[in-house]
């Protein structure tokens, strides 16, 4: 479309753009959520009743932001306006039209249907990059570039002659029909479509939603699109969580742990680079070998300054590393305390020795704590395994690894597209947070109801349980014949809810039932596990 644009172009010496969704794009599904950010859902309706009443109380052909907000005697309209401003962004691909003109010599104008201040506008589009040679805007002059004659207004304005005019917008109405009215060439581009695949509109996720249905268009491999959706907001929320975290107990150092944190500790790297923070490569194998030489591994954690005030960091389970650490920890120095910060917690969790300094992000309470125990597998696949394995230290406290040959090409583009959503998001909200709540949502829609074509993407790639297998481990229906076969391959299948779209072409209720019995089956073994459980025991179940 860029070249087509231009090509469109070169034959007019006056370029005119549409502001909303042309130049500029809200970080919102829909306009008018924009009314629910300002002042909660229900505002949305009264603020669209207003705007109708407005609008049939006047005689112009378009209304003020000052004409609405007289029907809304107790609200503020600058609400609103700081809203606009937070949730305005540039178009992209329109920037790069923009850019490529601008150097080319046009004349570059901007006309709007739109009740907001024309200050409002010029400063949303300074803010986005924009610079014009004028700036039209329907509220100004009551008249619009539906009927035509805001385009007139502009032509009459500046003197130009209509046949060097051309507009580009993507309103087929004002923008393509309200043109040729006045007699202007106009360009029409595709108006922004809904992207997302899991992320569920609503009003606790339109700021998320809306900033990544934004950003999809630009992403053409599907693996880097639900990284972008579904784990990005996971690992920037956690991030902030710990960033938190950290100066409310007052650690000295995070531990972010080998491999499942590799991608979340580059991403608290940049987010908050001034943090003490450190990645440390251990494993339940390299914990094992400690068993039988304890001496290499505390001579690898005193190197590495495993010492003081200092948390892990994982994505959680039953958290046995912490205490196993703890106990290495203190043969090196009595003082030192191991805390731990977690993405969610298993119900063993509780019945482990550990520290008040302990605390998990999603997932830490009630029946959230039931449920989550079918999650860990399939996330730790995600999110986790792109380098050798550390199996053991040697006598000088070094990592021993063992080489890692498995497939992992499209779990390699799933973190590229959430690393791409980190630095998106660190750019244009660093200081935005994103709810665990409203970061985890996707991610079970994607676990529980996954599409075909996303199974088939990431289906297949291997994993380590007791042995090497795919995260989903299908090898037929299932039927009364292949029983004992299909429960195995459910065993071994990180994730359940695609097993289950294989298995059965109705999977919804035996899914559910399957994910409410699995839960509660694991939870009560965690309990009856880990009480009274010691420190070599943990090592067996971490």
């Amino acid at each position: 479309m860029f070249d087509y644009i231009l090509k469109k172009a070169q034959d007019y010496k006056v370029i005119t753009f549409d502001v909303f969704d042309t130049l500029v794009i809200r970080d919102v599904i829909k306009p008018i959520d924009v009314f629910s950010l300002t002042k909660g859902v229900w505002f949305k309706y009264v603020r669209i009743a207003a705007e109708v009443l407005a609008r049939k109380c006047s005689s112009k052909e378009e209304v003020t932001l000052k004409e609405i907000y007289k029907f809304l005697p107790f609200c503020d309209m600058n609400r609103e306006i700081e809203e606009e401003f937070k949730t305005c962004r540039a178009d992209k691909s329109m920037k790069e039209v923009y850019d490529t003109l601008k150097k080319q010599g046009k004349s570059i104008y901007a006309i709007s249907d739109m009740y907001l201040p024309k200050s409002v506008i010029e400063k949303i589009l300074e803010n986005c990059g924009y610079s014009f040679d004028g700036v039209l805007v329907s509220s100004e002059y009551g008249k619009t570039k539906t009927t035509g004659k805001l385009y007139k207004q502009f032509l009459n304005e500046f003197n130009l002659k209509k046949e060097d005019v051309l507009h580009i917008g993507d309103n087929e109405i004002a923008d393509f029909a309200g043109a040729k009215k006045a007699g202007v060439e106009a360009f029409l581009i595709p108006e922004k479509k809904n992207l997302l695949s899991y992320s569920k509109v609503n009003k606790k996720h339109m700021h998320v939603v809306g900033f990544v249905n934004n950003r999809l268009q630009y992403k053409i491999d599907r693996c880097e699109k639900l990284g972008y959706e579904v784990l990005g907001p996971i690992v920037v929320s956690f991030c902030q969580w710990l960033h938190k975290k950290r100066k409310e107990y007052n650690f000295e150092k995070l531990f972010f742990m080998s491999r499942d944190m590799r991608l979340v500790y580059d991403v608290y790297q940049k987010l908050y680079p001034e943090d003490n923070s450190q990645y440390i490569y251990i494993s339940r194998k390299s914990l094992n070998s400690a068993l039988d030489n304890a001496e290499n591994l505390c001579k690898y954690l005193k190197k590495n300054g495993f010492e003081g005030e200092i948390a892990l960091v994982d994505t959680g389970g039953r958290c046995a590393a912490q205490p196993i650490l703890d106990y290495y920890a203190k043969l090196n120095d009595s003082t030192t305390n191991v805390g731990g910060l977690y993405m969610w917690v298993k119900t063993g969790y509780k019945y482990i020795d550990r520290y008040k300094k302990s605390e998990a992000c999603f997932f830490s309470r009630g029946i959230d704590l039931i449920y989550s125990q079918t999650y860990s597998a399939f996330f730790e696949n995600l999110i986790g395994p792109k380098e050798d394995k550390v199996i053991a230290y040697d006598c000088f406290g070094e990592p021993v690894f063992q080489k890692e040959d498995k497939d992992i090409g499209n779990i390699s583009k799933l973190q590229k597209g959430a690393m791409d959503f980190a630095n998106d998001w660190f750019e244009l909200n660093k200081n935005a947070l994103i709810s665990p709540a409203e970061a985890f949502s996707s991610y079970v829609n994607l676990q529980n109801f996954p599409a075909k074509e996303d199974i088939d993407l990431l289906g297949d790639s291997e994993y380590d349980d007791v042995e090497t297998t795919r995260i989903v481990n299908f090898n037929g229906c299932f039927s009364v014949w292949n029983i004992k076969k299909w429960f195995t391959d459910l065993r071994f299948s990180a994730w359940k809810g695609a097993y289950f779209k294989k298995s059965f072409k109705h999977p919804l209720l035996p899914y559910i039932a399957y994910l409410v019995l699995d839960s509660l089956l694991l939870a009560c073994i965690d309990i009856k596990t880990f009480k009274n459980i010691k420190i070599e025991g943990l090592l067996k179940y971490y």
